[in-house]
């Protein structure tokens, strides 16, 4: 067993230990637990154009055009305080477990690495409350953090956080202070690189209905933290420079379709590995009326990477081996190294005002910068750590199927190449137990390519929901992509889901 897996293994059982013995101890003040499980049945079909080109899917999505899955979902909490101000938490949570002709994934990986990972547990943690009301409070354990509104970062990690909240004590300036440390990863038993993500955030409610927040993130990247984001790119980076030679020089068309299709099925590669920091600042404004709500961010991005690429043994034995590579030798296996700039931006706009009791009309505008995917000394693509942008079900995976014990360093639009979107939708309760949401919403980049438009596409869907009673529900949901001139002629993607869920929860004292 790894020093980390002991570590992991003593603190369970010193967690469940401390669970028995509160449980049957008279000092308990007060216990609470919940339980929801969710069955769906999904079905999806979707060019495979369009999945590969979103980078910010999730690990849980394949590229598989078509998908037919009956899909479970279980978690529960169990949260009790032995004391005011000691809290003890403990969540289960299963992920996204797929049962489909390819065999049973949870959260997209073999289902027995999924449940190494995590344990099929969600937040594990321990919190202390002091001062008068509270007004501090410290949590360490794993958690799941929501950082720059969900922009930058919405997964579990490992961490310690501070929360200090003026507002709960009487006559005081309404200042709120978060301070988070974090290693952004939730895996349990697969040590991750030390690279620490740290976030501050103060926020301000001068009333009850408005609260402006200040907003700064920091990563440290110490090594291969950022690899996944910019492997890809540091491959065509340097294919790039050797098709003028293979082409033109050498006359091997054929021997560079050769590398770029044994690169593609994983033979052949670049080691690539990062070093560098990455910075988010701006803000963030929440206007709440009974019936009206209104939130707004502003994020800029700010940093230097550092990115190393050098042949893997595959690459090297073959040039080596080829005579007619012996012109492009040096240029195939010198190692290169690159500084790269990061300079981006993103706004986010989500509002829902209410018509009558029964009808509110909302919509989404989301703005981001790109570039055109190539790597050089500037990168102006907007990326986050594992963002959640759950605007429409298909384009943007409807938030659902996300992996959040494994964040994948993403940018928020296909290719890179920036987002311009918005969106609208009508939502409807006409009775406590009924709901329905009609949604619609036009996707486009933001960097114009000569070889096509600049067009995503247009996705519109439906919503149904009803409460059955005793803590049943149940929903139907049906959405449909239709693409547009970046990706060119391609059919409508579509997606259906149909599904039960069951909550019940319960306080003691």
């Amino acid at each position: 067993m790894t020093p980390r897996a002991r570590s992991v293994a003593s603190f369970a059982a010193a967690l469940l230990g401390s669970f028995a013995a509160l449980l049957s101890s008279q000092n308990a003040i007060a216990a609470e637990w919940s339980f929801a499980t969710t069955s769906r049945f999904f079905a999806q079909t979707l060019s495979e154009e369009i999945l590969v080109s979103q980078d910010f899917r999730s690990r849980t999505s394949t590229l598989t055009a078509d998908r037919l899955e009956y899909q479970l979902i279980l978690g529960g909490t169990f949260d009790f305080r032995p004391i005011d101000e000691l809290g003890v938490h403990l969540a289960l949570n299963s992920g996204l477990i797929a049962f489909g002709s390819d065999g049973v994934f949870g959260d997209g990986l073999a289902l027995k690495d999924h449940a190494k990972r995590t344990l099929f547990l969600g937040r594990v943690s321990a919190d202390a409350q002091l001062g008068e009301s509270g007004v501090l409070e410290l949590e360490a354990g794993r958690v799941r953090q929501e950082i720059g509104r969900g922009l930058i970062y919405d997964a579990y990690g490992f961490g310690l956080s501070a929360d200090l909240d003026f507002a709960l004590l009487p006559d005081v300036f309404p200042l709120r202070m978060f301070v988070c440390g974090l290693i952004p990863d939730g895996s349990f038993f697969d040590r991750p690189p030390a690279n620490p993500l740290v976030t501050v955030e103060l926020e301000l409610t001068p009333t009850n209905e408005i609260s402006v927040a200040l907003l700064f993130a920091g990563y440290f990247d110490n090594g291969e933290g950022l690899v996944g984001f910019f492997q890809e790119a540091a491959w065509r980076s340097r294919m790039a420079g050797l098709s003028e030679v293979l082409r033109n020089a050498l006359g091997q068309q054929a021997l560079l379709e050769l590398l770029e299709y044994r690169h593609a099925t994983g033979e052949l590669a670049y080691r690539v590995d990062t070093l560098g920091e990455v910075a988010w600042g701006g803000f963030a404004v929440e206007l709440s009326w009974p019936s009206f709500w209104l939130s707004a961010t502003l994020l800029a991005q700010l940093g230097t990477v550092d990115v190393r690429s050098e042949p893997n043994d595959e690459l090297t034995q073959l040039v080596r081996r080829a005579p007619r590579l012996k012109a492009i030798n040096r240029a195939l296996l010198e190692e290169q190294a690159i500084e790269i700039g990061v300079r981006a931006a993103m706004f986010q706009l989500e509002t829902e005002a209410r018509a009558s009791k029964a009808l509110s009309l909302g919509g989404f505008l989301a703005l981001a910068t790109g570039d055109d995917a190539e790597l050089d000394r500037r990168l102006t693509s907007f990326f986050g750590l594992a963002p959640r942008l759950g605007y429409t079900p298909i384009f943007f995976n409807g938030g659902v199927t996300y992996d959040f014990a494994t964040p994948t360093v993403t940018a928020v639009s296909p290719d890179g190449a920036g987002l311009a979107a918005a969106g609208l939708r009508v939502v409807l309760r006409p009775t406590k137990k009924f709901r329905a949401e009609l949604s619609g919403a036009l996707l486009a980049a933001t960097i114009s390519n000569p070889d096509r438009g600049i067009l995503f596409g247009t996705e519109a869907g439906v919503d149904v929901s009803y409460r059955l009673g005793a803590g049943f529900s149940a929903s139907l949901e049906f959405a449909a992509l239709s693409a547009g001139s970046y990706y060119g002629d391609l059919p409508a993607g579509l997606q259906g889901v149909a599904s039960l869920s069951y909550e019940k929860g319960r306080t003691q004292r």
